[in-house]
């Protein structure tokens, strides 16, 4: 089975999503809507095929300024689902990216890294540095999970 990547365009009130067979799963933008079902099923259609088969390593970017609380909860699922790469021997690093200041959206990550008993990193983005941290891609602190 061939995956290919999956690249959805960002608008002012929904997330950009860049998933890549490679393991690159980037989220970034802002996720003031509650995203629609075929948004939705997309990401949990590409999911589903690449927990089957992993990359050795996942690299999971959540770089969001705003997440709404129904989506928290969606978001939440997929990255638990992603969580499952580890019972197939892959490792999983999470780098949750919030700019600084932004202690809601800390929180947020907090809340779900404490929910899912999943360890994130977690990156302070300072407001000069967002276009650096977009060029540089994954040259960010990593933690692998076993």
């Amino acid at each position: 089975m061939s995956l290919s990547k999956l690249n959805i365009a960002p608008t002012q009130n929904t997330p950009g999503i860049v998933f890549e067979p490679s393991g690159l799963i980037k989220i970034s933008g802002r996720s003031l809507d509650i995203c629609s079902m075929s948004f939705m099923a997309s990401l949990d259609e590409w999911l589903e095929k690449y927990v089957s088969c992993p990359a050795d390593n996942t690299n999971v970017v959540v770089e969001l300024d705003y997440l709404n609380r129904v989506n928290i909860r969606y978001f939440s699922t997929l990255l638990l689902k992603l969580n499952s790469v580890r019972l197939l021997n892959k490792k999983i690093t999470i780098n949750w990216i919030y700019e600084e200041g932004d202690e809601d959206m800390h929180e947020i990550g907090d809340l779900i890294s404490t929910t899912l008993k999943m360890p994130f990193n977690f990156v302070v983005r300072e407001e000069d540095e967002a276009p650096l941290l977009k060029k540089r891609g994954m040259n960010l602190p990593l933690i692998a999970l076993a």
